[in-house]
C-alpha cells in the first residue's frame, strides 16, 4: 500500500481541493485570486482603532494617569566625532518615515483612537557637561538617565517619543532615548538603531534627508493601516498580511540599545556605540 502522502499526491484536483476544504486549509497566499492584501487607509477615514495591546496600555494610562511605568528608556554612549544637526535630522526623518511615532491618542464616541499627526518635526536638545569633573560628570549623567525614564508621557498631547544629547567630551556623548510602549516595544527598537544609523550616515555623507529616507528599505504597511486591516478582517473581510512577521514595519529583531519595563520595575542598561563619519 502506498504511502499517506502518495496517495494525497495521486488525488484529482477537484478531490484535493474537497479534501483542503474538509481540512480547513486556507489558498496559498501566492494564489493571486484568492488572496488579498491589507487595504491601503485612506486619510478620509475615520482615526483608525487601538490594537489590543495599546487599548490595554491606554487604560492603565486612564487609570494610572502621569506614570512612567510603561516608559521603554535608553542611554546610548557615542564615542568619536557627532555631527549633532545630522543626528536630529536623523530622528525628524525617523519620524516622517514612521506614523507610529507621530501618533497621539484620543477618544471619540466614547472609543479611544489613533491620532497620527502630519507634522515629523523634532527637536533634539543638547547638554554640555564638559566643564564638569568626571565625578562630577557621571554623577550628572545617573541622575539624567534616571529623569528622563521617569518622566511621563501624556498620551492625549504626545510626542510620545523624547531624545536629549549629552556632551561629555569633544569626541563623546550620551544620547538617551524614551519611548512610551504604547508605541513601540523592545523587538521594535532594532529598526530604530538600523534606521537612525542608516540615516546618520547617508546625511554625513552629503544626502538629503529626504533622499536618505527614500533609500531605505519600503514600507509594506504603517501599524494603523494594518490594525485597520485586522478589524476589517474580525469583522469579516478577509486579508492576508503581506509583511513578513505580521507586525508593523516598524518592527524588527531587537538588537544593542537595551531597556524595556518589567511590570512597574524599570531597567536601563547603557550601550556603546562609535561613530563612524
Amino acid at each position: 500500500m502506498s504511502s499517506l502522502a502518495e496517495r494525497i499526491a495521486s488525488l484529482s484536483p477537484e478531490k484535493r481541493k474537497l479534501l483542503e476544504q474538509r481540512l480547513g486549509i486556507k489558498p496559498a497566499q501566492g494564489d493571486a485570486s484568492k488572496a488579498q492584501t491589507i487595504p491601503q487607509r485612506s486619510e478620509r477615514e475615520t482615526p483608525p482603532p487601538l490594537s489590543f495591546a495599546q487599548q490595554r496600555l491606554w487604560f492603565f494610562d486612564e487609570l494610572e494617569p502621569n506614570s512612567a511605568a510603561y516608559n521603554i528608556s535608553n542611554a546610548v554612549r557615542l564615542f568619536g566625532r557627532l555631527d549633532v544637526a545630522a543626528l536630529e535630522q536623523s530622528f525628524k526623518a525617523l519620524i516622517r518615515r514612521h506614523e507610529v511615532l507621530r501618533t497621539t491618542f484620543t477618544v471619540v464616541e466614547k472609543q479611544p483612537v489613533q491620532v497620527i499627526s502630519q507634522i515629523g518635526d523634532h527637536y533634539l536638545p543638547t547638554t554640555d557637561l564638559r566643564m564638569l569633573s568626571k565625578a562630577e560628570r557621571q554623577a550628572e549623567v545617573s541622575r539624567r538617565i534616571i529623569d528622563e525614564s521617569s518622566r511621563p508621557f501624556n498620551l492625549l498631547r504626545g510626542p510620545l517619543v523624547r531624545t536629549n544629547l549629552l556632551r561629555l567630551a569633544d569626541d563623546e556623548h550620551m544620547l538617551l532615548l524614551t519611548l512610551h510602549h504604547i508605541i513601540s516595544d523592545g523587538w521594535s527598537m532594532g529598526v530604530l538603531v538600523k534606521e537612525i544609523t542608516l540615516l546618520y550616515a547617508a546625511i554625513t555623507s552629503g544626502t538629503e534627508p529626504a533622499q536618505a529616507a527614500a533609500a531605505l528599505e519600503p514600507l509594506p504597511v504603517q501599524y494603523a493601516t494594518m490594525q485597520c486591516g485586522k478589524e476589517k478582517w474580525l469583522s469579516g473581510q478577509c486579508w492576508s498580511n503581506n509583511s513578513p512577521t505580521g507586525r508593523s514595519s516598524c518592527r524588527v529583531r531587537r538588537r544593542c540599545w537595551s531597556c524595556r519595563p518589567t511590570s512597574l520595575v524599570r531597567r536601563c542598561k547603557a550601550s556603546r556605540v562609535r561613530v563612524r563619519r
